[in-house]
């Protein structure tokens, strides 16, 4: 029988002394409490200037893409994260062992990757002015120009908080989406099953709980 050991993950244990299926617990809700956008517009004589801001608060996400780049189980690159990782005895981290093929499950689904998916974006910013044209050919003439993703704010540590996003499809999947180099790629995390029927969202990611 194989023991975690020093550089492994310490789970919270619900007493039989074994990590499984039985340890996991509620930890998070995908749902935002709240979200929304922020719109505002400042005029002056012929020049505009309009403001979008889009927000999410009190959601978490399941961060797919640092779970690969810190799981340090296979031959694929890493984070520089990864550059305090456990390698001797008496180390002081909170960076697991690299293992291969992580024969302990320290990269396991659990509440190492979920992450508060909260932010506020600047989404766009447009700024206008309109020539006082007005002819028999044209009726007005607007020059603008717009900056998109101006900034976020945000404790995610994923490449986006706006594309993670968890909806509930009949078997309660999570849909992480997952942008890299314009291209859009799919992944799944199981979900606790609901028993409503119909009508429901998903509500709570079920994982194993770390010790503080």
């Amino acid at each position: 029988k194989t023991y975690f050991g020093a550089g492994d993950v310490k789970f919270a244990d619900n007493g039989d002394k074994e990590i499984n299926k039985a340890d996991m617990q509620i930890i998070g809700d995908p749902n935002p409490d709240i979200y929304g956008n922020i719109f505002t517009s400042l005029s002056y004589k012929r020049i505009r200037l309009d403001v979008n801001f889009n927000y999410s608060l009190g959601n978490d996400a399941y961060n797919y893409l640092r779970s690969q780049l810190e799981g340090g189980s296979r031959f694929m690159n890493q984070s520089i994260t990864m550059v305090n990782r456990w390698s001797y005895e008496g180390q002081k981290t909170d960076m697991p062992t690299a293992t291969w093929e992580d024969p302990m499950g320290n990269a396991r689904f659990s509440d190492r990757w979920i992450e508060d998916a909260s932010y506020l974006r600047l989404k766009s910013i447009t700024l206008s002015y309109e020539l006082p044209i007005n002819n028999t050919f044209i009726h007005g003439l607007t020059f603008w120009g717009q900056a998109n993703n101006v900034f976020t704010v945000s404790k995610y540590l994923g490449a986006d908080p706006e594309t993670a996003v968890c909806w509930l499809t009949a078997v309660a999947l999570c849909l992480v989406l997952k942008s890299t180099f314009n291209s859009v790629s799919y992944e799944t995390q199981i979900l606790y099953f609901s028993d409503c029927v119909g009508g429901c969202r998903s509500k709570y990611l079920r994982s194993l709980r770390r010790h503080a």
